[in-house]
């Protein structure tokens, strides 16, 4: 936010600290609020903290309360602003018959007390966010104010009566249905009126809209479904209201997500009653053309209304359209909309087709019988977003690879689709993010040939397809590229010239036989994880990865040898090679690294699980002594000479051994870990001393699992080994604490590192 000089400001509503130097020459303020800011309003510089009665001049104009401990009793006649959030009524403050602002925005009150009624001059009132219980009657009385605001009040029941006296109320903020005031229709000076809601009692129709000419910005009609016949939403006149920005049409009662889920699986009955008394309605309720947005929910018409379709009764600038919860909607038209509109279409479970569009962003959710998305020579010039979400039926997307302008595709649980596009690749040029999840029967990946500005491909449990879409290559602008649950996925393109790729992530892909052969030109690349890859056989060399700090190599059954090219990862911070159960060989360049400063930044060592065969892992030479975070997995060995090679690891703050069968007693030597903040013990089933324990002064938190022989032995106060272990603040048994009420936050953070 830049700094400002706005000499002619009148009104303020801020969320945020605007005095910081970023706002100047507040002097013409007339109505400043900041409902709900965290912030000290300097007004004036008149502060009362710390102050007596004596340094409170009775003159002060402007007044904020943010405490009332210390605060005096004061006379002060000439108060013209007050913004409190403490009871400022009982006996605090006297005199306030010339106050124009009165906020307590957030205050913790419980009434109003009878002597505001005699504020004759308030122009302002606002009581959101209070615990009062009623609005009393005397607020009535209130002739010249101007602004009411009384929103997240739930402990108001009953609206207010008489609330037409305020004749010369402008604006009016609420949030609740119950609180709708009657015969809102005389304040014929309203310009702000959020909520209008429905009713049949005389003083609550939609007639009662019908004189608010002034209203603007936002409106929001719910329970129209009370609206008896065509002719009364007529008398609402908002093809008359011009100012009025955004409209939002309910057919009953606001929904939760809840709501509408349990929508999807209601059977309506008498639905053509209610089909046709929808569509009339809304046919009544064809707002001015100058409006931006729209919103429909809970409509049962099976059709939309005739004005959506004529070019010179539909608004022009509409920015936002939505359709929510209308579960007899068949079609959607064709929408003369802005180019740059929004289109959200949500639990709309008879939708069938949507029709050609100008609009730059689509959103589709829980639409179950969609079949296809037509995109026409309108579309293809404007849309830049599509979304589709949970639409079962969805077969295919045939033309959406012609979008000239496209730059997202999003597709989740759409378990009928096909195909997206054609065999050709997509001709935008633009496109920058591609997401699919859950399209099992999806089986081939789009053709991203020459899509040089995608930054971002993510698919995840798409188990039919065989292969990643061709020309990956060409993408040059590519940063992250995560492929996970893909069973059926057996080939990979060549990675090779991905120059600005900085994330690989394939995981669970059971079928995948390798992952290209060079990644030397991803000189960017700062994390390669591929982990659940049981058919995976080979691996590209490492060579040229001079920015990669994660390189993550787990449960890859089928690897029997690791990538060459270490010396070239001296930015590396956390390895992970584990459980790759055929594993029988490491590169020379790892066994024996000739510079001990390329591995000079490892901070995280997982590591182990291995093949019998293998045995060059007894040696970890290459672990430098700055090493913060170590996992040992002996997988059922003994392999003590692996857990001989930590010894010299002083900077060791969390360690995990797993599955040591054999081991019998921890080496002496673990007392030289002075470091060490978090030691996890897990499966090993042989463990019985824990004497070395004992000089480890620094830890924190001691958790053992899956170790039989200590689970006795470590019993607090009486076990064998308790005198060893008794000085840990923190010590888990079999998920349970022995010692400490949980484990604070830095211990608990410590396990977690070392997951």
């Amino acid at each position: 936010m830049p700094k400002m000089e706005i000499g002619e400001l009148r009104t303020l509503f801020s969320r945020v600290d605007v005095f910081q130097n970023k706002l100047r020459n507040f002097i013409k303020v007339r109505v400043p609020s900041f409902c709900g800011a965290n912030i000290d309003i300097p007004v004036d510089s008149q502060h009362l903290k710390d102050a007596s009665s004596s340094d409170i001049p009775s003159d002060i104009r402007h007044l904020n309360l943010i405490s009332e401990e210390g605060m005096p009793k004061m006379e002060i006649g000439e108060l013209r602003i007050v913004f409190s959030r403490v009871d400022v009524f009982q006996n605090k403050l006297r005199n306030f018959i010339k106050v124009r602002v009165l906020s307590f925005c957030g205050a913790n009150i419980h009434e109003l007390p009878a002597f505001l009624g005699k504020m004759k001059h308030l122009r302002f009132l606002d009581v959101s966010q209070t615990g009062i219980k009623e609005l009393p009657k005397f607020i009535t009385k209130l002739y010249h104010l101007q602004t009411f605001r009384f929103l997240d009040c739930w402990r108001i029941k009953r609206p207010l009566e008489g609330i037409w006296e305020l004749v010369n109320l402008r604006h009016i903020y609420f949030n609740q249905q119950p609180l709708m005031p009657a015969r809102i229709g005389r304040l014929t000076y309203l310009r702000t009126l959020q909520l209008f809601a429905v009713g049949q009692q005389k003083g609550r129709q939609i007639e009662e809209l019908g004189c608010l000419s002034q209203l603007s910005g936002k409106l929001e009609i719910c329970n129209l479904d009370m609206v008896r016949h065509k002719k009364e939403v007529m008398g609402a006149g908002l093809s008359k209201k011009v100012t009025i920005q955004e409209l939002q049409l309910v057919f009953g009662k606001k929904r939760t997500i809840q709501d509408w889920q349990s929508l999807l699986s209601e059977e309506f009955s008498g639905s053509e009653n209610r089909c046709k008394h929808d569509e009339d309605i809304l046919e009544g309720l064809q707002p001015h053309s100058n409006f931006k947005g729209l919103t429909i929910e809970r409509y049962y018409g099976k059709s939309c209304p005739a004005w959506m379709l004529e070019m010179e009764n539909f608004p022009k600038n509409l920015m936002l359209m939505t359709f929510s919860g209308c579960p007899w909607l068949e079609s959607i038209p064709s929408l003369l909309l802005s180019e740059e509109a929004k289109v959200e279409i949500n639990y709309c479970k008879n939708l069938k087709s949507i029709a050609d569009s100008s609009l730059q962003k689509l959103i589709i959710m829980e639409c179950e019988k969609l079949v296809g998305v037509e995109v026409g020579q309108v579309a293809m010039k404007s849309l830049k977003e599509v979304h589709i979400i949970y639409c079962g039926k969805l077969e295919n997307l045939l033309k959406i690879s012609k979008l000239q302008s496209f730059e997202v595709l999003e597709l989740w649980q759409c378990t009928e689709l096909k195909m997206i596009g054609d065999d050709a690749p997509f001709t935008s040029t633009c496109l920058q993010q591609l997401n699919i999840q859950n399209c099992d029967r999806l089986m081939s990946m789009p053709n991203v040939d020459g899509l040089s500005s995608l930054k971002k491909i993510e698919i995840s449990w798409c188990g039919q397809s065989k292969s990643i879409g061709e020309g990956l290559s060409t993408t040059t602008c590519l940063k992250e590229l995560i492929i996970m649950w893909c069973y059926g996925l057996m080939s990979f393109p060549n990675p090779h010239g991905l120059l600005s790729l900085q994330k690989i992530q394939i995981s669970r892909c059971g079928q995948l036989k390798s992952i290209g052969k060079d990644l030397s030109t991803a000189t960017c690349l700062k994390e390669l994880t591929i982990m659940e890859c049981s058919g995976l056989m080979s691996f590209p060399n490492l060579h040229g990865l001079s920015s990669l700090q994660i390189l993550w190599i787990e449960e890859c059954g089928g690897l029997r040898s690791l990538p060459s090219g270490w010396p070239s990862c001296n930015a590396l911070e956390v390895l992970v090679i584990a459980n790759c159960n055929n594993l029988i060989s490491i590169p020379n360049d790892l066994k024996n690294i000739p510079n001990p400063a390329c591995l000079a930044h490892l901070k995280k060592l997982i590591i182990g699980g291995f093949s019998i065969e293998l045995k060059e892992f007894s040696d970890l030479g290459f672990i430098g002594s700055h090493l913060e975070g170590l996992i040992l997995i002996a997988r059922g060995e003994p392999r003590e000479p692996l857990l001989d090679q930590i010894h010299h690891l002083t900077a060791l703050r969390f360690l995990q051994i797993r599955d040591f069968d054999g081991l019998e007693a921890l080496p002496n030597w673990f007392g030289n870990l002075s470091s060490l903040q978090a030691l996890e013990i897990s499966n090993c089933k042989s463990l019985k001393h824990m004497e070395a324990i004992r000089y480890l002064s620094e830890l924190k938190g001691l958790s053992i699992d899956e170790c039989p022989e200590l689970k006795e032995r470590c019993t607090r106060g009486s076990g064998s080994e308790w005198d060893y272990i008794s000085h840990i603040p923190h010590i888990n048994i079999e998920d349970r604490w022995i010692q400490g009420a949980g484990a604070p936050v830095e211990v608990s953070s410590a396990f977690n590192y070392i997951q």
